[in-house]
């Protein structure tokens, strides 16, 4: 009775290990082509900026609400300086995965990461 329930016990520590290694070895093959390749910059009054992440670039974006600059450098991107009171946007840091957004609400900004290939269906609807 003994030797059937210590071979039950080291087939269930097997099979624990090996469906923790397919569950890290399918995180680590789905973060593979998480970078992003293109940005969208979204201000207040609905205008959309696009731009590359491999083309460094600073572009400030003013509206009534105040004004955001967006720094775009060696394929990341970030909101580097902006005047509005918490500057929480700035705070966020530089964003690179697709996917991967920073919003200022006081300057209803939105600059989101996208892939290079912008055709990809993200949702359907009837």
């Amino acid at each position: 009775m003994s030797l059937s329930r210590d071979r039950k016990y080291r087939n269930d520590i097997i099979l624990f290990i090996a469906l923790f290694a397919l569950s890290a070895l399918l995180l680590f093959l789905g973060n593979l082509d998480s970078k992003g390749g293109k940005a969208t910059v979204t201000d207040s009054e609905g205008r959309v900026y696009t731009f590359d992440l491999y083309e460094n670039k600073d572009l400030r974006i003013e509206t009534e609400l105040g004004y955001n600059v967006i720094s775009v450098h060696d394929g990341r991107i970030c909101v580097s300086d902006a005047d509005c009171p918490d500057c929480s946007c700035v705070k966020q840091g530089d964003i690179s995965k697709k996917g991967d957004k920073i919003v200022c609400l006081p300057h209803k900004l939105i600059v989101e990461v996208d892939s290079e290939d912008n055709t990809e269906l993200d949702s359907v609807t009837y």
